[in-house]
């Protein structure tokens, strides 16, 4: 009996509020958003063109192009989708081994992850919002290495956003291998 009850009053919430349960974006009633499938279908030749290798190599290729990327992240809800998709991209991009006949130099990836690790952190740093900062620290969770885990603590330790400094000091411990499940 209760589980029919249960039942008819989540089929009524339903009926009675419809899609609007399923939005969690602030301000979204006054806005529909799209999802990000049907906002991507729209998107695709400018996605692609934004992700394409060559495209990713030059982000990279040195420290002002990486800069100028990661200068477009902005408060939450703010950052242009297409640069937000971009800048994963680029996180991707660098993480790929460069092939093997680059074996004792560092291939295009290789310099890229450098330059893309450096300009993640000094965006962090120079950050006045939480958000900025908490973007590039997720960034720096799929490309930094365990020698970039120690810069992130020395900026946590400082950090006064107790979000920020939690979530620095949880990239600090998958860097560093010593995360849950690791």
């Amino acid at each position: 009996m209760k589980k029919l009850f249960v039942a008819v009053v989540l089929a009524a919430a339903a009926v009675a509020y419809g899609d609007s349960l399923q939005d969690i974006k602030p301000g979204a009633s006054k806005v529909q958003a799209p999802s990000s499938v049907v906002w991507e279908g729209k998107n695709e030749a400018a996605l692609a063109a934004a992700t394409d290798s060559d495209t990713l190599a030059g982000i990279v290729e040195d420290d002002d192009n990486a800069e100028k990327l990661l200068a477009k992240v902005k408060r939450a809800y703010d950052t242009d989708p297409l640069v937000a998709c971009q800048i994963a991209a680029v996180s991707q991009w660098v993480m790929v081994e460069d092939p093997w006949y680059w074996l004792c130099f560092d291939g295009p990836r290789a310099r890229g992850r450098k330059v893309w690790v450096k300009s993640l952190m000094k965006r962090v740093k120079e950050a006045d919002d939480d958000y900025v900062k908490t973007f590039c620290l997720d960034q720096l969770r799929w490309c930094g290495c365990p020698c970039t885990a120690k810069c992130i603590a020395e900026f946590a330790a400082t950090e006064k956003s107790k979000a920020v400094k939690d979530f620095a000091e949880v990239v600090v411990r998958e860097l560093e291998g010593r995360a849950v499940g690791l």
